[in-house]
């Protein structure tokens, strides 16, 4: 990088909670390209740890008019966001090797843009995942007249890398209570916090992430509405 701040050639700097591509500046949180390298083959080089994922834009909001009361209008990203990111409990729905669904509550955590949550290999869920990773997380509340759910799809990926691991256990610590122990592979819990039966052989539970593929929110109130995000 020059005094001016404008980055010279391609690559990757590290930094605290982020990557600087350095054919590229970064413009009102977007990446601008600035030199003659393809975009795709920069960001290739961009660490897979999601702590390291730069959020360009928020995703796009679309009205679903057919299935919303009449003079709505699409719910803003930012109230999902606050919903994802402060509540405790979601529903995921994962489908068995016959096809049938698997709908159970569990724990998730909103972490630089994915949700994550934890269970055995060899919980049904967990079984499950291994055949087909492709997932839905629903969370919000059960009134009728007012509230707002939100639905998560995506593929569900393990999480191994430590850094991230440390965030999501400060995180289940911070919002409800559940210590968990970093390892290799995941979470272990500790001896004063709930004892989950899901472990593996090593007293390990494997994390997930959920990268949405697409969000939905069902809105209630003076007004019902159905938004799609796409990302």
């Amino acid at each position: 990088m020059d005094p001016d701040g404008r980055n010279q050639g391609p690559g990757v700097i590290e930094g605290p909670g982020a990557a600087v591509v350095k054919s590229h500046r970064i413009v009102d949180g977007a990446l601008v390209k600035q030199g003659p390298w393809p975009l795709m083959s920069v960001l290739s080089d961009l660490p897979r740890n999601p702590e390291h994922i730069i959020m360009s834009s928020e995703p796009v909001a679309e009205l679903h008019p057919e299935y919303s009361s009449a003079g709505a209008t699409a719910t803003p990203w930012r109230e999902v966001l606050a919903l994802l990111e402060r509540a405790e409990i979601f529903w995921i729905s994962t489908v068995r090797d016959d096809g049938r669904p698997h709908v159970t509550p569990l724990p998730a955590m909103w972490l630089a843009g994915a949700l994550h949550f934890c269970t055995g290999l060899d919980e049904q869920k967990g079984r499950n995942l291994l055949r087909n990773p492709t997932c839905i997380l629903t969370t919000g509340n059960n009134s009728y007249r007012q509230g707002l759910d939100v639905v998560v799809e995506g593929p569900a990926e393990r999480v191994t890398d430590p850094p991230t691991l440390k965030r999501l256990a400060e995180l289940w610590q911070s919002k409800i209570g559940w210590p968990w122990d970093v390892v290799e592979g995941g979470f272990r819990p500790r001896p004063e916090g709930p004892q989950p039966e899901n472990a593996d052989a090593d007293g390990v539970v494997p994390v997930f992430a959920v990268r949405p593929s697409k969000i939905l929110s069902f809105g209630r109130g003076e007004r019902f509405t159905q938004t799609r995000y796409r990302f």
